[in-house]
C-alpha cells in the first residue's frame, strides 16, 4: 500500500485497513462498480403491462453453510420456504430463484431444495443461471422485493431501486448492510423464525417503477475519474 499511488476501495471497514497500513493519504472510498451497472449498461426494456403478481426475487450463495459466521443448513432451508409460502398465501406472489454463478459452486441446487420444501412449489421460478448482465438486470427490475444472500443480488437491487432483504452470510454483505440503511438485515434469529422472517419479507415488498432513472451515475463515481498512469492517480 506504501508503494501504490492510488488505493480504491468499497466499503469503510476497507478504508481503516488501509489506514491501519500505511495507505490513509491515498486511499479512497466509493460505491462497488456493481451499483453503475444500471446506468452503464443499454437502457432496460420497458414493461408494457404490470405484472399478473407480485414478484419475490431471491437469489441465495451455494456454500454459505460451510461458514460459522451465518449457519445456513437444513433447518434455515425449511424456514426460508416456510416463511415464502406465507407470503405467497397472502399476497399470490410469484418466488423466482435467479442464480449468480454457475459452474462447480453453482447456486441453482441450494435454490431447487428451498423450493422443494415449499408447500407452494407451483408458485416458484427456478430461473437457469446465465451471464447475460441485461437479463439478469430485467428479472430485479420486475420484482418487488429481492431477498438477497448474494452481495451483487443486493447491490443491483438497491441500484434498481427495488427493496432489498439482506442475509449478511458474511464479512463483506455485512458491512454493506451497514452501510445501507434502506436495506433490511436477516440476522439469524429471524431466519430461523418464519412467521417473523415472512413479516419482514410482506413488509418490504413495493411496487415496481419501471421508469426510475438509475440512482446511481457512473459520471459521479472515483471509478470513471481514474486514469492510470498519470500523476497521482
Amino acid at each position: 500500500l506504501r508503494r501504490a499511488r492510488f488505493v480504491l476501495v468499497r466499503d469503510r471497514r476497507s478504508v481503516g485497513v488501509c489506514a491501519e497500513l500505511g495507505g490513509a493519504d491515498r486511499c479512497r472510498e466509493d460505491r462497488d462498480i456493481g451499483f453503475y451497472l444500471p446506468d452503464l449498461l443499454p437502457p432496460l426494456r420497458p414493461k408494457t403491462a404490470p405484472a399478473a403478481a407480485p414478484q419475490i426475487v431471491v437469489a441465495l450463495r451455494a456454500g454459505a453453510e460451510h461458514q460459522s459466521y451465518y449457519p445456513f443448513g437444513a433447518a434455515e432451508v425449511e424456514s426460508l420456504a416456510r416463511a415464502l409460502d406465507i407470503a405467497v398465501t397472502r399476497t399470490g406472489a410469484l418466488v423466482r430463484f435467479l442464480p449468480f454463478q454457475g459452474g462447480p459452486q453453482a447456486d441453482a441446487a441450494l435454490h431447487e431444495r428451498v423450493a422443494e420444501r415449499m408447500r407452494h412449489r407451483e408458485r416458484s421460478e427456478l430461473l437457469e443461471w446465465t451471464d447475460d448482465l441485461r437479463s439478469m438486470l430485467d428479472t430485479m427490475q420486475d420484482s418487488h422485493l429481492i431477498v438477497g444472500m448474494r452481495l451483487h443480488a443486493c447491490i443491483l437491487g438497491l441500484a434498481l431501486g427495488r427493496p432489498v432483504v439482506a442475509l449478511p452470510y458474511d464479512v463483506k454483505v455485512d458491512e454493506f448492510v451497514s452501510q445501507e440503511p434502506s436495506v433490511r438485515a436477516v440476522r439469524t434469529e429471524v431466519l430461523r423464525d418464519p412467521d417473523r422472517l415472512a413479516e419482514l419479507i410482506l413488509g418490504s415488498m413495493s411496487q415496481p417503477d419501471a421508469t426510475a432513472a438509475p440512482r446511481y451515475r457512473w459520471a459521479d463515481s472515483e471509478l470513471s475519474q481514474l486514469r492510470l498512469g498519470q500523476p497521482g492517480r
